[in-house]
C-alpha cells in the first residue's frame, strides 16, 4: 500500500482530520438545529412574508387547522409545519425551512470542500507513484495474451487501480461527490440569490 509520498506533506495526516471533524461538526449541527415549527401559539414568530395571492394565499391549512403562513408548508415526513419550507433532507434526517437554511448550506459547503480536498489529496499521492515509478515510460506485461505493452494512461490507470484498489476507489468516489455536491450547492446558492426556495421552485 501507498504510506508516504514526497509529493503531500506529512502534515495533510493532520490536515485530513481537522476536515474530517469539520464535516461532523457540520452534520452535527445542520441535523439539531430545528427548522422552525408553526403552530396556534407561533403564529406570530414567523409571520414574515406577505401573501402573493399566486402561490401562498391567505388560508387555513387543512391539516393542523391554523392559518397557512406565505412560503410556509406542512411537512408530511415530521408532521409539522415548516416556515420558509424547502425541502425534507434526508442526509440530515429533518426538514429544511428558516432556522436551519444556512446550517444546511454550511452542511453542503464543507462536504464539497472536503470531496475537493480529498481528490486533490489521493491525486498527489497516486501522481507521486506514478513519477517515482516512471510508470509512463515503463513496459507492462499482459498477462492474459503475454504480450509486452508500452504504457498509456488507461494502462497506468489500471495498474493503479489493480495495486491500490482502495486508494482509486476512494478517488473516484470523492471525484464524483465533488460533482454531484457540488452542483446541488450551486443550484442552492442561485435560488437563494433569487430569494427563492426548492418548494417554490418546484411549483413553479
Amino acid at each position: 500500500a501507498v504510506h508516504k509520498s514526497t509529493y503531500i506533506s506529512s502534515h495533510h495526516r493532520y490536515a485530513g482530520v481537522i476536515v474530517f471533524i469539520m464535516c461532523i461538526s457540520s452534520f452535527h449541527i445542520a441535523s439539531n438545529t430545528p427548522p422552525g415549527n408553526i403552530t396556534a401559539s407561533t403564529l406570530s414568530l414567523y409571520d414574515h412574508y406577505p401573501y402573493d395571492n399566486l402561490l401562498y394565499k391567505n388560508k387555513v391549512c387543512p391539516t393542523l387547522q391554523i392559518r397557512k403562513l406565505a412560503r410556509s408548508k406542512y411537512d408530511r415526513y415530521t408532521k409539522k409545519h415548516i416556515p420558509r419550507f424547502d425541502h425534507y433532507c434526508g442526509w440530515i434526517n429533518q426538514s429544511v425551512g428558516e432556522c436551519n437554511y444556512r446550517y444546511f448550506l454550511l452542511f453542503l459547503m464543507v462536504h464539497v470542500c472536503m470531496c475537493i480536498y480529498g481528490v486533490w489529496a489521493v491525486y498527489r499521492v497516486l501522481y507521486g507513484e506514478i513519477v517515482s515509478k516512471d510508470l509512463l515510460n515503463a513496459t507492462f506485461f499482459n498477462a492474459v495474451t503475454g504480450v509486452e505493452v508500452k504504457a498509456d494512461y488507461w494502462i497506468v490507470f489500471h495498474y493503479l487501480y489493480i495495486r491500490y484498489m482502495p486508494l482509486c476507489s476512494i478517488f473516484i468516489l470523492m471525484a464524483v461527490m465533488a460533482c454531484v455536491l457540488g452542483i446541488f450547492l450551486g443550484f442552492h446558492l442561485y435560488i437563494s440569490s433569487k430569494n427563492m426556495t426548492t418548494n417554490e421552485v418546484s411549483d413553479r
